[in-house]
C-alpha cells in the first residue's frame, strides 16, 4: 500500500509531533487547544483533558470491514461547512458522476 503521507509535508508534521522520545513513536502528539483557536480558559482546561495522542497512520491505513451486516448499522456524520467542501461531498459527488478537484 502506498501512503499519501511518504514523502510529503504531513510525513514530515507526524515525524516532528511523533511521541519518539517517549518509546512511542507510532503515536502522534495532539495539538494544543490554541491550536484549534480556543480562548477561553475554562474551554482551554476542559479540552486539555480530552485532547490525547492518536496513531501515526489514522489518516491514511484504509479499513477494511469484511463483515456484510456492518453495512446494515445506522452511520451519522459531521460536515464542518466552515472548512469548504467536506469529503463526503466529493465521495458523493464522484459517486454520481461528478468530477471534483
Amino acid at each position: 500500500m502506498v501512503h499519501w503521507l511518504s514523502g510529503g509535508v504531513a510525513e514530515t508534521i507526524y515525524k516532528e509531533r511523533a511521541l519518539s522520545g517517549h518509546g512511542e513513536e507510532w503515536l502522534i502528539a495532539s495539538y494544543d487547544p490554541e491550536k484549534f483557536a480556543i480562548t477561553n480558559s475554562v474551554d482551554i482546561k476542559w479540552m486539555s483533558t480530552r485532547l490525547s495522542p492518536m496513531p501515526w497512520h489514522t489518516h491514511d491505513e484504509c479499513i477494511r470491514i469484511i463483515n456484510p451486516l456492518a453495512k446494515t448499522l445506522p452511520k451519522s456524520y459531521i460536515c464542518c461547512s466552515a472548512f469548504g467542501d467536506s469529503q463526503f461531498k466529493t465521495q458523493k459527488s464522484q459517486q454520481i458522476g461528478i468530477i471534483t478537484n
